[in-house]
């Protein structure tokens, strides 16, 4: 919605577990979805059940950009990026080039778009959690193993959704703490101390 400058009166999801409860639940949408909903004053709304042709039209388009991505890919003669950043830029461009016959009508529903809230939802979800004494933590039903000198401390952990997984942060709480060393992750995993100003690495 950052990147159209305005929002929706309403938005649609399919009956995905993440947007939308289950019939017996008294809450018709799931937190997380429902604090969406109101950070932006978007009105929710919900497809039928089993009815997928509720959708078509995004589904439809979602299987054409797919398509189009992989003729792109196979133009560029490799599908090998450097970075994060080149790979999002080569799907700018792509993105460009299909919307090139849009402006015009973009532009005439921009214009019926809602005001942006003050500012964006966090990136990342914060999780308060005490090492353990076994110098572990568990997120999201992961455990991770903590520097020793970290038993019973108290850390915040950040998530990131990314696309290959979650970027987790810990920031010690009390001074000249040393860094918290996760190992065995599922995903990358990077660790900083706030108070002591160690510099950020990968580990």
């Amino acid at each position: 919605m950052w990147k159209l400058g305005g929002v929706p009166e309403a938005h649609q999801t399919d009956r995905l577990s993440t947007a939308v409860n289950k019939a017996d639940n008294p809450e018709e949408f799931t937190r997380r979805y429902q604090a969406l909903l109101s950070h932006y004053g978007i009105r929710g709304q919900k497809t039928q059940p089993a009815s997928p042709n509720k959708n078509g039209d995004i589904e439809q388009r979602h299987h054409r950009f797919k398509r189009a991505l992989d003729q792109a890919l196979m133009l560029r003669g490799s599908r090998d990026f450097t970075s994060k950043r080149e790979y999002m830029n080569f799907l700018e461009d792509l993105f460009s080039q299909l919307n090139s016959n849009r402006k015009d009508r973009f532009m005439e529903e921009q214009s019926a778009l809602g005001s942006l809230p003050l500012k964006q939802l966090p990136a990342c979800t914060r999780l308060d959690l005490r090492v353990g004494p076994s110098s572990t933590i568990r997120v999201k039903h992961n455990v991770y193993s903590v520097h020793s000198r970290l038993i019973r401390e108290k850390v915040t952990v950040k998530l990131y959704a990314e696309l290959s997984g979650c970027m987790v942060r810990a920031e010690v709480h009390r001074n000249h703490a040393p860094a918290a060393r996760f190992r065995k992750a599922p995903y990358p995993v990077q660790a900083h101390n706030r108070l002591a100003h160690t510099k950020t690495r990968r580990l």
